[in-house]
């Protein structure tokens, strides 16, 4: 697992390879945000870069405490 503070202004990344069915697949973890708003504001924002890039998006899942 890789941690990372990425020059795009999100906070804390974590990056982790895995293999599933035979493919490559790459789970980002991004947070911690203390406004839910602003959680899925930012969820937004990497949906986007990710789809100008031509990258699909598999799923999100936000967690609430």
């Amino acid at each position: 697992q890789t941690c990372a503070r990425p020059s795009s202004g999100f906070r804390a990344v974590f990056v982790k390879k895995q293999q599933l069915v035979g493919r490559t697949l790459y789970r980002i973890r991004v947070g911690a945000y203390s406004d839910k708003q602003e959680a899925v504001e930012v969820g937004q924002k990497i949906d986007q870069k990710m789809a100008e890039k031509g990258i699909k998006v598999a799923g999100r899942v936000m967690k609430q405490k």
